[in-house]
């Protein structure tokens, strides 16, 4: 499909990982945020219900929106350490399954991985070990409700739903916009 001129043009300068910014701060846990937390899920993690209560939402760890935080705009988004311990389920020559620990470099993998994606969106490296918050717009009741939006924008307009440059592009368009009108 043919993109408008537009849209070939990288304007990825203005997307930031905020490297230099500090994790939220919650009142009430401030040794909390750094104790580990047994689950994969980042709602199990005490910072992030503490951030639930500032109208924060993990962010989706889904690969399709792994560029998000980073398009998102600084004033609704925010994070904390991933202090999670995430797991794996493995069997060896029949035994019944079971669930360990993530190792050092399942960690690394997914890290690599994410970055090759965002790499090919024309987006820079993700800062590691961050666990992504953001708020939606004031018009939306819910993150969910946000990302379906901006789904159903990316398909009126023409844009196959994969994590690539012009989808990139045009979240970050409707994002600004979005934002611009109320929050």
């Amino acid at each position: 499909m043919q993109m408008p001129d537009s849209l070939h043009t990288p304007c990825m300068e203005s997307a930031d990982w905020g490297g230099d910014t500090e994790p939220l701060h919650l009142g009430g846990i401030p040794d909390g945020r750094f104790s580990p937390t047994d689950s994969d899920d980042p709602l199990e993690v005490p910072a992030v219900r503490a951030a639930r209560e500032q109208g924060f939402e993990p962010a989706p760890e889904a690969p399709l929106w792994t560029f998000l935080p980073a398009v998102w705009p600084v004033v609704a988004r925010a994070w904390i350490p991933d202090t999670r311990i995430r797991h794996m389920e493995v069997a060896c020559d029949g035994e019944p399954l079971r669930t360990l620990p993530w190792s050092s470099a399942d960690y690394f993998e997914l890290e690599a991985d994410a970055n090759r994606l965002l790499a090919e969106c024309g987006l820079t490296s993700r800062p590691p070990g961050r666990l992504w918050l953001l708020k939606p717009p004031q018009e939306f009741v819910s993150l969910d409700a946000t990302l379906s939006w901006l789904v159903r924008s990316a398909k009126e307009a023409g844009l196959d739903i994969v994590a690539n440059q012009p989808f990139v592009l045009r979240v970050q368009r409707d994002l600004d916009v979005l934002f611009a009108s109320g929050t």
